[in-house]
């Protein structure tokens, strides 16, 4: 099991994508992604719940570092 959340807005998130696809799935998905906000993430990959945070290049110090 495994879900993707990206930024709609400056205060709502949305569903970027899930699946019961693994870390290979997960990371197809984040070499397509192109926007320059943040992603958050959650995956079980063998056995273990693994929250996954994506900062892209480009992202503005400010954003960096509030995350």
């Amino acid at each position: 099991f495994r879900f993707l959340l990206s930024y709609a807005t400056r205060d709502e998130i949305e569903l970027l994508d899930r699946g019961s696809g693994g870390i290979v799935a997960i990371r197809k998905r984040i070499a397509e992604y192109e926007e320059e906000s943040p992603l958050f993430g959650y995956l079980t990959y063998r056995r273990r719940k693994v929250l996954i945070k994506y900062i892209p290049e480009g992202v503005s110090r400010l954003v960096q570092g509030t995350f």
